[in-house]
């Protein structure tokens, strides 16, 4: 079986939850009045653990540090006029995620990290990371950067996010473990190709709720979303379809309906790999005006 048609059967493949993991050793470094006993304020709470990602690396210490960058740092990361920190978190002695806050425009603050970090000697690398392709809003930026000093790193990754805000969200990884760096793959090139999941921005006065991102790998990705909207079936997927034809995806079949609307795509990339993608829009049963879409992007073989 080929995988158009294991695309075509694969309707709803298996989500991976992306689980947020809260360390089992989690140290307070600091609060607003460097009282072990305050509570943090939600909201940096919230970002704060938005940087928390599955603990592979289970025992290890990790620092929670309100309001600036760890003391320790071993390289100067550069920040725009009027930037707020956060707060960040350390792992051990290696891995510091960092959440920053800048009001500037997304577009502006990626610049700024491509060329301050390159001025630096980092050298930028493809980005890998998994991307979801329905947009919030019509103004959503949402950007991944990566840059490594060497093949031993170490490695910096950053999140420019941009949705309703007037302030834009940067998030912050580095990795300094010269034994587990990921650089060594990224400078040397990597032996396939990664889907480019298109950006998708919604119709005016439609909310979009992002689902978990589904399976993701070198050879597809599964982007999820719900609904809600005052069009129908037909125009949502027609709004859709004139985005991916302009991110250069053909259109090969599509069928429409009351009950669903579906269209198979494909594209060549600047690999000459070949991708062929699903997309389906369908109504949530016993709501109204509610739809669940759903893009896989698989490669072909």
């Amino acid at each position: 079986m080929n995988k158009l048609n294991l695309l075509i059967l694969f309707v709803f493949p298996l989500i991976i939850l992306l689980a947020i993991v809260i360390p089992t050793r989690v140290a307070v470094a600091e609060t607003a009045n460097n009282n072990d006993d305050e509570m943090i304020p939600t909201k940096i709470a919230e970002r704060l653990l938005r940087l928390n990602r599955v603990d592979f690396y289970r025992g290890i210490k990790s620092n929670i540090i309100v309001g600036k960058l760890p003391d320790n740092l071993p390289v100067e990361i550069p920040q725009p006029g009027d930037t707020k920190v956060i707060g960040s978190i350390q792992r051990g002695e290696n891995i510091y995620d960092i959440a920053l806050d800048i009001p500037v425009a997304a577009a502006l603050v990626k610049s700024f990290y491509e060329y301050q970090l390159i001025e630096k000697e980092w050298k930028q690398q493809e980005d890998i990371s998994p991307k979801r392709a329905f947009a919030t809003s019509a103004t959503e930026f949402e950007e991944n950067l990566s840059f490594c000093k060497s093949e031993k790193g170490p490695l910096l990754q950053l999140n420019i996010n941009q949705s309703e805000n007037t302030f834009t969200e940067v998030s912050i990884s580095l990795n300094t473990d010269e034994s587990n760096s990921s650089c060594r793959y990224l400078i040397g090139g990597l032996p396939f190709s990664f889907v480019k999941t298109p950006t998708l921005r919604p119709p005016a006065n439609t909310k979009v709720i992002p689902k978990q991102i589904g399976g993701f790998s070198s050879e597809m990705s599964n982007s999820m979303a719900s609904l809600e909207s005052q069009l129908n079936i037909q125009q949502l997927h027609q709004h859709y379809t004139s985005q991916m034809q302009q991110a250069g995806w053909t259109k090969m079949a599509d069928t429409q309906n009351n009950q669903a609307a579906f269209s198979m795509w494909s594209l060549k990339d600047k690999d000459n790999i070949y991708w062929q993608g699903m997309m389906s829009i369908k109504p949530v049963e016993g709501k109204s005006e509610q739809y669940l879409a759903n893009l896989i992007l698989i490669q072909e073989k």
